[in-house]
């Protein structure tokens, strides 16, 4: 809120008028010949003069900050006018994309011109409309900003022609609003495959991880340790003679190999997976095991890694006979 401008006239300036006003209706009767009405009318403009001048000097300096206050004001007014222009741009585009948009995505305005769209997935996205005319940097800087704080991906929409690009964090889709929501369907519905794929695997391993606690009964198990380089061992197994193992579980269903030395499970590269289980050796002592309760493929010894296919009896078997 801008606060009010210096008064042109203060409380004490309007005090000493009253008074000049009461002393010059005093001193009327004052002959002007004589001494007394002389030096009253000589000391009663004297005063009058400094009076004035002190106002006037006042006034100067007050001036500067009265032009500014009304500055002020016209840039407040100015923004608010830009603000309430976004806004109203932000709910045309929201208006425009709603009809199009697949079951599952909500659309709200946003106070910059454009329309954040949520998915069932929890995927946030910023769309805005690219207008024919260049955006200012500190606008584009405002927009990224927000898109970060919210965890969102900002959708610039270009009606204007040109491929559909993604530049740094951004993507510039070509195409109408037709062809956002199908483009933002698609992304939905691969974000929502990536959860169900990630949920599926967090449920392997939950209830494998239950089956060691009963078919390892003798033995001493023990779940979810962190490793002092980062990451974690689901299960560090130790056998009654004392020989551990350490065991990592996938819920991946494919084969392991190891191509030019580099693990793959079925088709997938998984040579994160491989550092992974040598990490797990190195911090146990043990010996590393890769556990894929729903493979079919038994037993297998690659490149110094043990990989067990099958249930948790197969396991046990396979960690009994281990020397």
């Amino acid at each position: 809120m801008t606060p009010a401008p210096p008064p042109l006239f203060r409380f004490r300036d309007l005090a000493l008028g009253v008074i000049f006003v009461f002393f010059l209706a005093s001193f009327q009767g004052l002959p002007v010949t004589s001494g007394l009405g002389i030096g009253f009318r000589v000391v009663y403009f004297w005063a009058l003069y400094l009076a004035l001048r002190h106002w006037w000097a006042y006034h100067r300096s007050v001036a500067p900050r009265r032009q500014a206050h009304q500055l002020a004001l016209t840039e407040q007014a100015a923004q608010r006018a830009c603000a309430l222009e976004r806004q109203q741009a932000s709910q045309a585009l929201a208006a425009a994309v709603s009809p199009h948009l697949p079951a599952g995505l909500t659309v709200t305005p946003l106070d910059n011109t454009g329309v954040r769209l949520v998915g069932e997935s929890g995927t946030r996205y910023h769309v805005y409309a690219q207008p024919s005319g260049p955006v200012s940097a500190a606008e584009t800087r405002d927009q990224t900003a927000l898109a970060r704080r919210e965890g969102a991906t900002v959708v610039r929409l270009d009606l204007h022609g040109g491929p559909s690009t993604v530049q740094g964090q951004e993507i510039w889709l070509h195409a109408g609003v037709q062809g956002l929501a199908e483009q933002v369907g698609f992304w939905e519905a691969a974000a929502l495959n990536e959860q169900a794929v990630r949920q599926r695997g967090h449920d392997v391993e939950a209830w494998a991880l239950d089956e060691l606690e009963s078919i390892f009964a003798t033995w001493t198990v023990r779940r979810g340790l962190l490793m002092r380089r980062g990451g974690d061992v689901d299960a560090v197994l130790t056998r009654p003679d004392g020989q551990v193992f350490s065991v990592d579980v996938k819920s991946h269903r494919g084969t392991p190999s190891l191509k030019a030395g580099v693990l793959y499970l079925g088709q997938s590269e998984k040579g994160g997976v491989q550092s992974q289980l040598h990490l797990q050796a190195q911090e146990t002592g043990g010996q590393a095991v890769c556990w894929q309760p729903e493979a079919q493929y038994g037993t297998l010894l690659l490149g110094g890694l043990l990989f067990i296919g099958g249930p948790a009896s197969l396991l046990q078997h396979a960690l009994e006979d281990r020397p």
